[in-house]
């Protein structure tokens, strides 16, 4: 009996391996396809499985021990990759992969990771280098690099993270210069027009120019309602203008319940109307709730 237990329990065992090991290369199979219809090639794929199986080998993970692990045998995965027909074209997309390797540095210069900051390449490894200048207190030397880099790739991205920095030192003027050079290339980075939104100056505003920036913001009060730097520029414009309409509408959003809170993020989302007698007509709708 205890032998008999013994060998069920190898043999359930065996074939949970065998269960998963499929269920894997199912898994492998469904990123290739999904690869497939982004038009992009596989061969990152391969490129990591190759690095993990070095990586595990050189801490003694042979492929003995591959034998008995859940996911397959790393050539069987990499012999899929190879021989799966549809992706053997190769188009690869220069443009995303540089635009990868910056957001990594960015993420690498503000996590203080050196090991991770000695694999960068250039230009990105001087990218995270005046990132970790900056937080260190070396502003100039940071912007020397960061400038380099920005005469040499031309992505008007980098602005932003200039700006950042700028900011953080509180040059405030100099910082809203690069974030609205950044938003005439990605006019839909609402990062930096939040930034530049939050940081106006209102008081020494004419009411015309009041009126342009609160109508040209409004995209910003519809998708980052829950941002409170957003939320009380908006009510100073409010206040400034004296749109009582407005006014009634943030008075209100000051003080709702949680019930009501969570039927206006619903409504909000489907709000496209930016006139000031409909804001009355999404109070109404959520004070009906109760």
């Amino acid at each position: 009996m205890l032998q008999g237990s013994i060998l069920t329990s190898a043999t359930l065992s065996n074939q949970y391996i065998v269960l998963s090991k499929d269920q894997e290369m199912e898994a492998d199979l469904y990123a290739l396809k999904t690869l497939n219809l982004l038009k992009t090639n596989s061969k990152s794929i391969q490129t990591l499985l190759e690095t993990i199986e070095q990586k595990l080998l050189n801490q003694g993970f042979s492929k003995d021990k591959q034998r008995v692990s859940t996911h397959p045998y790393f050539e069987d995965r990499i012999l899929l990759i190879k021989n799966f027909e549809k992706n053997k074209e190769k188009n690869f997309n220069e443009s995303y992969n540089q635009r990868f390797n910056y957001i990594r540095a960015k993420f690498i210069g503000y996590s203080d990771n050196e090991e991770r900051l000695s694999e960068l390449n250039e230009p990105f490894k001087t990218y995270a280098e005046s990132i970790k200048l900056a937080k260190s207190g070396n502003l100039q030397k940071s912007l020397q690099n960061l400038n380099e880099i920005i005469k040499m790739s031309k992505n008007n991205f980098l602005l932003e993270t200039k700006a950042d920095i700028l900011f953080s030192y509180g040059y405030t003027k100099e910082a809203k210069k690069f974030y609205k050079k950044n938003l005439e290339k990605y006019p839909t980075n609402y990062y930096s027009q939040i930034r530049i939104f939050e940081n106006l100056e209102i008081k020494n505003l004419s009411n015309s120019d009041t009126e342009i920036i609160f109508d040209s913001n409004k995209d910003l009060l519809y998708k980052f309602y829950n941002n409170k730097n957003v939320l009380f520029k908006y009510f100073e414009l409010v206040k400034k203008l004296n749109k009582k309409e407005w006014l009634q509408f943030f008075n209100f959003l000051l003080s709702i319940n949680d019930i009501e809170k969570e039927v206006f993020d619903i409504e909000i989302k489907n709000f496209k109307s930016t006139k000031d007698s409909d804001l009355l007509k999404l109070i109404n709708i959520i004070q009906n709730v109760n």
